[in-house]
């Protein structure tokens, strides 16, 4: 019966942790075509992509994001800046943020890719 129990446990960690896994989205590389800047709980920075049809959040938009309260926050708007400033292509990690029936592209790690 013990033996049982540490199954079903191990079990639902591994779920779990797939689960969590397969959350993050990989887009290809792209540039970031404009910003867009709101207010902070109403995707507070968006960054647009020259190519739409990478994004993967299965929403229609064109963009990732990042909120006031995101994680890194200024470290990962100052990246998207100077990415958009300098031309350079990015590379996202992005995890799907259901809102009001749609998921939104929430940017979770953000690099800026050699020429």
């Amino acid at each position: 019966m013990k033996r049982l129990i540490v199954m079903v446990v191990c079990f639902f960690l591994v779920v779990g942790f797939l689960t969590q896994a397969s959350a993050y989205e990989y887009p290809p590389p792209f540039r970031i075509k404009h910003i867009k800047i709101s207010n902070d709980t109403n995707f507070h920075v968006r960054a647009y992509s020259d190519n739409p049809n990478q994004w993967l959040c299965h929403n229609g938009q064109t963009w990732g994001y990042v909120n006031i309260d995101s994680s890194g926050f200024e470290a990962k708007t100052a990246v998207i800046l100077l990415a958009y400033s300098l031309g350079r292509a990015v590379q996202v990690v992005t995890v799907g943020k259901p809102f009001m029936g749609r998921t939104f592209c929430h940017i979770e790690e953000i690099k800026i890719l050699d020429q």
